[in-house]
């Protein structure tokens, strides 16, 4: 049902739909996007800007949906907004919603790879501000963080990194979670856990989890080979930013 179009700059043109049946079949429509800009917002919602093609003072109804939900806002809507959305969500497949899930993640990732850090509202969880030497997620900050990636015996894996923000701690170190990227939505329980100096490139094992320790060994030596090292130290760096910023707006010693 839904086409995402070769958009270039015009966002304004970027999807385009029609239905086969009810209301509105026959019916042709392009719609823009807009995403939350906050890259630590998970409100998980995309805007659409639907052009009806009917007359210019009726050229646009916004909806908006959940890409995870799999719902509108409808109800909070009057009018013919409120029937496209609903009938949008009703006819809307599997794929049409990995469509805006894929752009809805991509935009993230982007907005937090190249929002400033002063300019990122971050949040740290209470057992890192009441204890400063407890390593704290990546993820837990950062949520749409792109993860370094590597691949072994054709398996891939996402990197979850752990960092210290204590400011009175100079470690050069940064831990590393290994998940089998298998789509799963949540982090499973017993991963293994490895800790790395990346400044020297040696690394250490902390946990087991439920693998072999000749895969892990195998895991941290392919992590390190592949360059792992240099984004761990620039993200150790910008968590440690973040906590810094985060404690001064929030008066915390």
């Amino acid at each position: 049902m839904l086409t995402l179009n070769d958009y270039g700059d015009d966002e304004s043109q970027a999807f385009s739909f029609h239905f086969d049946a009810g209301e509105y079949s026959g019916s042709q429509f392009t719609a823009g996007f807009q995403i939350c800009p906050n890259p630590v917002c998970m409100c998980e919602a995309i805007s659409l800007d639907v052009s009806t093609g009917r007359s210019t003072s009726d050229a646009t109804l916004p909806i908006t949906l959940n890409i995870t939900e799999h719902t509108t806002n409808h109800d909070q809507q009057a009018g013919e907004a409120g029937k496209l959305a609903a009938a949008l969500v009703r006819h809307m497949n599997e794929n049409d919603w990995h469509l805006l899930e894929d752009l809805y993640f991509a935009t993230k990732t982007r907005l937090t790879e190249t929002t400033a850090v002063e300019e990122i509202d971050a949040f740290f969880p209470p057992d890192v501000i009441e204890d400063q030497s407890a390593m704290v997620g990546l993820l837990e900050v950062l949520p749409y963080a792109e993860l370094i990636t590597i691949e072994l015996d054709g398996v891939e894996y996402r990197l979850d990194e752990l960092h210290c923000v204590n400011p009175q701690c100079n470690c050069q170190t940064a831990g590393i979670v290994f998940w089998p990227n298998d789509s799963s939505p949540a982090i499973p329980d017993n991963l293994p856990l490895v800790f790395v100096s990346y400044k020297t490139g040696r690394w250490s094992l902390s946990e087991l989890g439920n693998y072999e320790e000749s895969l892990v060994k195998r895991l941290a030596d392919k992590a390190i080979k592949d360059g792992c090292c240099k984004t761990l130290q620039a993200r150790h760096e910008k968590m440690r930013l973040l906590f810094k910023i985060y404690k001064k707006k929030h008066h915390l010693q």
